[in-house]
């Protein structure tokens, strides 16, 4: 509900449930907190995730957070959030990597962050025209468990130089940077590709992935990726809601820092991750249904490593990054 009893408020409340992810999340956003242009929300979830395909382990979350935004400037605008989770690892397979059966457990991440976004785009949902930019920087280790540094920049360029033919740059780059006690971020923590940030490859199909039990994938703590592509009408009505698109997507995901483990008989155990890039190519179609964006893509890895999982078709609903 977008404007709650008429004073502008949001309350959200989500309930999702697929073969591979439950996920409950309730929000409430004041948009004129003490009646000041500042924005104050808070937000509490709780998800449910199998990961055995990719990783050899489910996981559960649990947490809530608070978070502000206002405008600086035209265009310019920061939000401030607090958040904290508890994570666990669960069902780790007798097969799965000692990287995996490691991690094994609870964990808790108290983490404070900020986004700085400068938005020239002409939409929001569909732009055509424009530009976005935004940092992030979070730090976990105000109390919890995890300690780490995590800056991230991303952008998107949009140009239309026909009738509804746009040209659409996007990218994203990050490194997360443990402290103190930890010499490497926790599974939970790290960046894992999906099927929308990098087509042609199954989620979590591109970055380290280990070399014993089920050849696990361990997430990245490094990574730059980015997308181009063209999309176009397909000749049908405009009320389809129907566009095509060609795409390539190309980057690195790699993990630097990683601790060393031994398997029972007291042997190293290592780690297939290079720091190379990969690259794709393909052609999607887009629907905007009365449900929401959803798309569909073919792809093809053009460039991957031979310990990389890759994937032709996938689908997804909602706008990419």
């Amino acid at each position: 509900e977008r404007n709650l009893l008429g004073r502008g408020q949001d309350l959200r409340f989500g309930v999702s449930v697929g073969s591979d992810s439950q996920t409950i999340d309730i929000g409430f956003t004041e948009p004129y907190f003490l009646d000041r242009e500042l924005s104050d929300g808070v937000d509490l979830f709780h998800t449910v995730s199998d990961k055995q395909d990719e990783s050899s382990f489910d996981e559960k979350r649990t947490g809530g957070g608070i978070r502000f935004g206002y405008e600086i400037a035209d265009y310019l605008s920061q939000s401030l959030r607090y958040r904290f989770t508890r994570s666990r690892i669960t069902d780790v397979s007798n097969d799965a990597s000692e990287f995996i059966k490691a991690q094994e457990g609870r964990n808790t991440t108290s983490l404070v962050g900020q986004t700085l976004t400068y938005d020239r785009r002409n939409s929001r949902s569909r732009p055509t025209d424009g530009y976005v930019v935004s940092g992030t920087t979070d730090f976990a280790g105000l109390g919890g468990s995890s300690k780490f540094f995590h800056p991230n920049v991303s952008g998107s360029v949009f140009y239309q130089f026909a009738d509804d033919w746009v040209l659409s740059q996007r990218g994203q780059a990050g490194r997360f940077f443990p402290f103190g006690d930890d010499d490497e971020v926790e599974l939970f923590n790290r960046f894992f590709t999906t099927q929308n940030s990098f087509r042609g490859f199954e989620n979590a199909g591109v970055g380290a992935r280990s070399r014993d039990g089920d050849k696990d994938a361990l997430g990245a703590d490094t990574y730059l990726i980015g997308s181009s592509e063209i999309s176009f009408p397909l000749g049908l009505p405009d009320e389809f809601g129907l566009t095509g698109a060609l795409f390539s997507d190309y980057g690195i995901v790699s993990l630097e820092d990683v601790e060393t483990v031994t398997d029972s008989a007291r042997r190293a155990v290592f780690i297939d991750n290079e720091f190379s890039p990969r690259l794709s190519v393909g052609f999607g179609v887009n629907w905007v249904s009365p449900f929401g964006p959803i798309r569909a893509d073919f792809a093809h890895a053009v460039i991957k490593e031979d310990f990389d999982q890759t994937e032709v078709f996938s689908f997804n609903f909602g706008t990419r990054f």
